[in-house]
């Protein structure tokens, strides 16, 4: 199997890709340490990115009456 494109890692740390699919490229990733090479450095931005959007998203503030609705 040649190297797997980025697009079919992201939608496996998607996990949008098929069972069969899967085991395909964990098997591939097994092998391959270039390919899992990549596939860490993608999971690793996204936590990244997770991590400093939850900081840039507003506060959640659940009125505690209904008064402060208004």
């Amino acid at each position: 199997m040649s190297h797997i494109l980025e697009d079919g890692l992201h939608a496996y740390l998607d996990q949008a890709l098929s069972r069969s699919r899967c085991v395909v490229i964990e098997s591939h990733l097994a092998s391959c340490g270039v390919c899992s090479s990549q596939r860490d450095a993608i999971a690793a931005l996204r936590d990244q990115t997770t991590l400093l959007l939850g900081a840039l998203a507003p506060a959640r503030r659940i009125p505690v009456s209904l008064e402060e609705l208004n």
